[in-house]
């Protein structure tokens, strides 16, 4: 099944299936087009304004004797559109400069690629993977790991067992992890505050840039960030707090071709 609306203005997209896969993506158009390829017979799709919907059945019967609707759904939106996503064990991809995404799975992994706005994804056991966004991020996920390539905007993220790895950051950073390990590979700037129950962190900073640190650990605390002074007036720098439970703790110089 395959559905397209004239929307010559962003949309707000609300997808609600049950199972499958999702991907939504913006791009420079003036229509929405929403592909169902799977068991479609009882999902609906709607469009009123600005709203597009694409709803799956309610998961009926128990146990073994549940039934299901999984299936692909595929949207392309006009850019700067939003989307909202809930979904029991999808995997949700989305891509393109959204204004803003919303995504709540139990079990799927969650994809983002693109420059969206603000993005707020939760996932009980899936793994989160975000690309970059522009105006903050919440990422939280129960046993799933989470990476971040680019971090230049306020972000928080909880993980219960999962690892965090952010390539590089240059805003303020607020990360809580249960038994996972840390890795922050390329800090620029910002606040950054990291609790830690049993898993290690690491924390480089780039080159020439101060840094002023609070660290507490059961574990080993090895620093070999190199001498950076005090900041000058006007000088970013890098502001980091962390308590780790019985994990280690590293400090280091960035690799210079890491950088945020």
């Amino acid at each position: 099944m395959i559905r397209t609306f004239d929307t010559p203005e962003p949309v707000d997209l609300f997808v609600e299936i049950h199972n499958g896969d999702i991907t939504v993506r913006a791009s420079d158009t003036r229509t929405t087009t929403i592909e169902v390829v799977g068991d479609e017979t009882d999902i609906r799709v709607e469009h009123d304004g600005s709203a597009v919907r694409v709803i799956g059945p309610k998961v009926s019967g128990l146990g073994f004797f549940r039934r299901t609707v999984g299936a692909t759904i595929r949207a392309t939106v006009p850019a700067t559109s939003s989307a909202v996503i809930r979904t029991a064990s999808a995997d949700c991809t989305l891509a393109g400069d959204l204004r803003s995404i919303d995504v709540r799975s139990a079990s799927g992994d969650i994809v983002t690629t693109g420059r969206p706005g603000a993005l707020t994804l939760l996932s009980g056991s899936g793994d989160l993977s975000i690309e970059a966004y522009t105006v903050s991020l919440s990422a939280t996920t129960g046993s799933g790991d989470v990476t971040i390539a680019s971090a230049d905007q306020p972000c928080q993220v909880k993980a219960g067992s999962g690892d965090v790895l952010v390539h590089g950051s240059a805003a303020d950073l607020d990360v809580g992890t249960g038994s996972g390990d840390v890795t922050l590979a390329s800090v620029a700037g910002g606040r950054v505050r990291v609790r830690a129950g049993s898993g290690d962190l690491r924390v480089a900073v780039q080159d020439g840039i101060p840094v002023w640190t609070q660290v507490s650990a059961l574990g080993d605390v090895t620093n070999r960030l190199t001498p950076r002074g005090t900041p000058q007036d006007g000088q970013g720098h890098v502001e980091l707090r962390a308590q780790v439970g019985s994990g280690d703790v590293t400090l280091a110089d960035a690799a210079r071709g890491d950088r945020a």
